[in-house]
């Protein structure tokens, strides 16, 4: 009997197995009008191009820092209430968008079915909880996966945002799985996916679905930003990399 390399893949769900995107006109449309919604009552408006420069880009690499700075710019200063108000309305808006099929499942994701067979399955996220079991429920893949965790919604909760292994450390914990070697985390992000996995003590296998110019990116990477064990271009190359 051959030993499996792997017992455990844990994966991202932007990118990975929803297209955060959506098929709307405007990419990410959804979450847009989601902040809009949640600034109205401040009478701030801004273009698609100011949310992206002063809050979306800055939140997903400075988390909780960037958010609060955001406040202090624009003069919010209830930032507990921004923050309450601005995770309703992007959860509503998420699922909104899923429920409508603007935010669509990949065709890809179906190679799950063969999968859990043989290994442990779980979802690592930077969304919120509510999203992250909206999407397993409403593309039914709840017989596919032990474990599905999105962060919390409360402010603290954005210091767990990957890089921060936290939600690896969870799920690998609660899968008993002693030696690390033996999961692997499967995500579309470089940077974030080296440096979680790595943190994490696992192997990462990158998914880009759209490669261009991704060899010469890989082997331009920081000294500091260890490369991706694999490389695959659809999920359904994940059958020939984990063996």
């Amino acid at each position: 009997m051959i030993e499996m390399k792997y017992n455990a893949i844990i994966f991202d769900l932007d990118g990975t197995i929803i297209d955060p995107r959506g098929k709307g006109s405007v990419e990410y449309g959804w979450a847009y009008n989601a902040l809009r919604k949640t600034l109205e009552p401040y009478g701030i408006n801004l273009s698609n191009k100011e949310i992206d420069k002063k809050f979306l880009q800055l939140f997903h690499s400075r988390g909780k820092l960037a958010a609060e700075e955001f406040c202090s710019e624009f003069g919010i200063k209830d930032y507990q209430s921004f923050w309450k108000a601005r995770e309703r309305d992007a959860i509503e808006a998420k699922i909104s968008a899923i429920d409508r099929e603007e935010i669509p499942l990949y065709p890809d994701v179906w190679v799950v079915k063969k999968l859990y067979r043989q290994y442990d399955l779980a979802i690592a996220s930077d969304s919120q909880q509510a999203c992250v079991d909206h999407v397993v429920r409403h593309f039914g893949l709840q017989p596919y996966f032990k474990l599905w965790y999105g962060r919390g919604s409360e402010p603290e909760d954005l210091e767990k945002l990957k890089p921060n292994p936290f939600l690896l450390n969870r799920i690998l914990e609660e899968l008993q799985l002693d030696d690390r070697k033996k999961a692997v985390l499967v995500d579309d992000s470089l940077i974030n996916g080296s440096l979680v996995a790595e943190r994490a003590g696992i192997d990462f296998i990158l998914l880009c679905r759209e490669a261009k110019n991704l060899n010469s990116t890989i082997n331009n990477l920081p000294s500091t930003i260890k490369k991706p064990t694999h490389l695959i271009l659809s999920l359904m190359e994940l059958e020939e990399v984990l063996v």
